[in-house]
């Protein structure tokens, strides 16, 4: 199978739309916006196949693949993390979070010169 150049330029056109995009709406730090890039990426790749593969390749069995390993994943994480908040937690106390998780773990801290920000 021969490379298509549309290919790539859709792959990377859609993972900086959507790295930045994911960015932009995400509370969470992401230095590497690996996240979105290597799912859309990954889905893209699959779908590739089948739309420009020519004649020996079906459209239908790599999308149901792709819809098949998304489900898979969504609720084994679903399971797994449904039940480490029930039973071990998944959040840290608030003093903890206050205090820092460097403290908590290691037992110091790792900005000793860092002051926290006082309330106005």
């Amino acid at each position: 199978l021969d490379p298509h150049p549309d290919c790539g330029t859709v792959r990377a056109r859609g993972h900086e739309w959507l790295s930045d995009d994911h960015q932009r709406r995400s509370a969470a730090e992401v230095p590497a916006k690996v996240g979105p890039g290597r799912g859309t990426c990954g889905i893209w790749g699959t779908l590739a196949v089948g739309i420009f593969g020519g004649s020996d390749f079906s459209f239908a069995t790599p999308l149901k693949g792709t819809l098949a390993i998304s489900l898979f994943a969504f609720f084994a994480s679903l399971i797994v993390f449904g039940l480490l908040k029930f039973t071990v937690g998944l959040r840290v106390s608030e003093q903890e979070e206050e205090e820092g998780l460097d403290v908590g773990e290691h037992g110091v801290a790792s900005y000793p010169n860092f002051q926290p920000a006082v309330d106005l």
